[in-house]
């Protein structure tokens, strides 16, 4: 249920000489005006900010909450996204020219706003309220509709360099690096950043290109563009560059238990390596003993785009019009995060690997009592066979996890418009919409888990050296995992246990669609009460969406220790199709306190190849008080199908 109480907004999507469309409604109207809440960013907001990127100017609008964009390392799929209200970016509907967007990446359905260059942008209309019976299911949460420059005539280069000035001078969090710099485990460089830096600089260039045809009926916009933003590590910033912990009464800098020294579980025990000690020997570990994991986390990805695209219509008459659109972009980012471990995922290691120490450290045991034995001295001396061993080592000896993001998109549009021949008041659309998404991701210093467990199963090569157990891990460059040893791990074992992987998909997605709008005032359907005509729109639409996706063998079978699991390959797809109504009857129009008074109703029925048939509607109104006051509110129901990829992919 929505509610609102404030000034008109005039929130147009499509502009003929009388008549507006405005978002959220179907229905053309002399009246810009909306039954919900609507807000417009022109292209003037976007030219004073000076963004490179969308969705930074979108998202600061009250109503829209954080989402997937360049700020997101850890999980990042490589789009920028907006989410209304809070509920998801799945659940807002973006829109081209009143038309939908496509999947914005194989791994995630919600829009990819680097598809659209700001300098193209003619306006941005932000609904957040009735929309799931104008555009579909979708639209939970609202919609994002993106009006682009589609009638220009000349040349226009469009550059734009951008950039963030910091002070680093917050006193608090520089008193909790000052602190922590006293504990070595923490293992990474904990020094205060330089008090003022302009960094995360951004270039865009935009080349448009317009012509109208001779006899002023038709028009051609192309553009082509590039863009690129250079990265912002947390360690640039003294607020980020710890991990928080704490705040009673102070906070302090913590992390992560899998730590440059290690972390070990036994059977009887949970220890650290002992620097201190003189000889290679474990002591019980402590909460002291976190990771900051922070300094070498993307704060914004370092990113590249290119993009292509033209705009064409042509007016053969008032009955006929033609119109494309095409677009596309290609578009790399890096998404770094911080150093692997073996995060216990290995559960066993051999009694008899020479790496194990047994010399008694200051803790009064040996490492082989702690893992074979019982904690006690010379209790593990006699021990023999693989036993439990789980250990959580930072593998600080490589590099910091990279996962290089690639999407490639197309989009195609092409439609007729106009008047119907011979009927008044009535107007008809209809367009068939082609788009593909194809991605990849190249995910780099993963730990693989079977090599780190073969790595620890390291016995004596009979030369005075060592080597891995299996001769089948040998052959494949296995070299024995030294945990045991402060400084133990070495560039020549790294290798063989970070390794690289891969994902690519593609989704495509296929749609149709049909509408008309009447005016039937043009037939005298209005009431005594109102001078203007009742307005009706109805449709139907038709959507296939086309998903395929491949991780390699290490995605699929959950070998990545930094993963969490496995990540299944998915294929599929999905048809829907819809047919809607809507109807808008002003009630009353020119009367005291009534300045306006509205009715706005709309019904959606949608039918879903894999899960069935479901109905959405909306009831909105609209009272016009006095030129300056107005309320409106509206009561929807809503729901919502699984897209391709939460259909098909499986869910634990």
């Amino acid at each position: 249920m929505l509610l609102g109480l404030g000034l008109p907004t005039l929130a147009a999507a499509q502009d003929t000489d009388d008549e507006i469309v405005v978002t959220g409604t179907r229905i053309p109207s002399a009246n810009a005006v909306a039954t919900s809440p609507v807000t417009t960013i022109g292209n003037v907001e976007f030219d004073i900010r000076g963004t490179t990127r969308v969705e930074d100017l979108v998202n600061t609008l009250p109503q829209a909450f954080a989402a997937q964009g360049a700020n997101t390392s850890n999980g990042a799929t490589g789009t920028a996204q907006v989410s209304l209200r809070g509920l998801g970016s799945t659940r807002t509907l973006v829109l081209i020219n009143g038309r939908r967007m496509q999947y914005g990446s194989p791994i995630s359905s919600a829009p990819d706003l680097n598809q659209i260059p700001a300098a193209m942008i003619e306006k941005v209309d932000v609904l957040t309220g009735g929309a799931s019976a104008v555009y579909g299911s979708d639209a939970i949460a609202g919609v994002v509709n993106f009006q682009m420059i589609d009638d220009f005539e000349g040349v226009r280069i469009d550059a734009q360099l951008s950039g963030y000035q910091h002070s680093n001078d917050n006193s608090a969090a520089q008193d909790v690096l000052l602190a922590a710099q006293a504990n070595p485990a923490f293992g990474s460089d904990l020094s205060i950043p330089d008090d003022g830096v302009f960094d995360g600089k951004g270039q865009e260039i935009t080349l448009i290109v317009g012509a109208n045809t001779e006899d002023g009926r038709g028009n051609v916009t192309a553009y082509a563009g590039y863009r690129n933003n250079d990265a912002i590590s947390q360690a640039d910033r003294d607020y980020s560059k710890c991990a928080y912990a704490g705040g009673d009464p102070v906070f302090g800098c913590s992390g992560s238990s899998t730590t440059p020294l290690g972390r070990f579980f036994t059977s009887n025990g949970d220890y650290t390596l002992d620097e201190n000690a003189g000889v290679n020997a474990f002591r019980p570990y402590t909460g002291a003993d976190t990771f900051n994991y922070n300094p070498t986390n993307f704060y914004q990805r370092p990113d590249e785009r290119f993009t292509l695209g033209a705009f064409a219509h042509y007016e053969v008459n008032p009955n006929l019009e033609f119109y494309s659109e095409a677009m596309f972009y290609d578009y790399k980012s890096d998404a770094q995060i911080a150093y692997t471990g073996t995060f216990f995922t290995t559960s066993l290691v051999n009694c008899d690997n020479p790496l194990i120490s047994q010399d008694i450290g200051p803790s009064g045991y040996s490492q082989l009592d702690a893992i074979c034995g019982d904690g006690t001295a010379g209790s593990g001396s006699t021990a023999a066979g693989d036993v439990a061993f789980y250990p959580g080592k930072r593998m600080v000896e490589g590099s910091p996890r990279n996962n290089s993001l690639r999407n490639t998109s197309y989009r195609l549009v092409g439609g007729l418009r106009g008047e119907m021949w011979g009927m008044e008041g009535w107007n008809y659309d209809t367009y068939f919409q082609y788009a593909t998404t194809r991605g990849s991701n190249t995910y780099d210093n993963d730990g693989v888990i079977p090599n780190m467990q073969n790595a620890l199963f390291a016995v004596d090569d009979g030369a005075g050296g060592v080597m891995c157990r299996d001769p089948i891990a040998r052959a494949a460059g296995c070299v024995p995992l030294n945990l045991f040893q402060v400084n133990g791990v070495n560039a020549a074992q790294v290798p063989y246990v970070l390794q690289q992987s891969f994902q690519t998909g593609e989704t495509k997605q296929y749609l149709g669609e049909v509408s008309l709008t009447g005016d039937l005032g043009q037939y005298g359907m209005r009431l005594p009460t109102s001078e203007e005509g009742i307005g009706v729109a109805f449709g139907a639409q038709w959507r296939k969406d086309k998903l395929e996706y491949t991780p390699d063998a290490l995605f699929q079978n959950g070998l990545l220790s930094g993963q969490g699991g496995p990540t299944p390959a998915v294929s599929g797809e999905i048809e829907t199709t819809d047919f809607y109504v809507e109807a808008s009857v002003p009630l009353v129009t020119g009367m005291a306190f009534a300045d306006r008074l509205a009715f706005n109703g709309g019904y959606r029925h949608s039918n879903v190849s894999t899960s069935g048939s479901y109905s959405t509607w909306k009831l909105a109104g609209d009272w016009q008080i006095t030129p300056e006051i107005r309320v409106r509110g509206g009561w929807q129901r809503a729901a919502r199908a699984p897209n391709v990829i939460e259909a098909f992919n499986p869910q634990s």
